[in-house]
């Protein structure tokens, strides 16, 4: 497993995980208990998680996260996102007024 934090702007941060091939995957295809057996360039949300899996053709799996933001509590913005969309649909964005 590899994991990269990866920084986007000054404020936000959004994460993406590599797991190497599941001994139980099918051929071009890769498998984890989360998401179960897909094809490679197969993509899924992850339900309640807002984390999206893609499976690469060598059966390796990465999951991209949503950006994490800070926010000042004297600052005019707010974090708005909906966790019953589909990724990156779910993500918090921010909202300044």
């Amino acid at each position: 497993m590899v994991y990269c934090i990866c920084q986007m702007n000054s404020s936000i941060l959004a994460a993406i995980v590599l797991n190497l091939p599941n001994p139980r995957r099918k051929p071009g295809g890769c498998y984890e208990q989360e998401t179960g057996y897909l094809k490679g360039g197969q993509k899924k949300t992850l339900p309640e998680k807002c984390i999206q899996a893609l499976c690469s053709p060598d059966g390796s799996m990465e999951y991209m996260s949503c950006g994490v933001a800070h926010i000042d509590k004297k600052s005019p913005c707010y974090k708005r996102g909906d966790p019953k969309e589909p990724y990156p649909k779910c993500c918090d964005r921010l909202t300044c007024v």
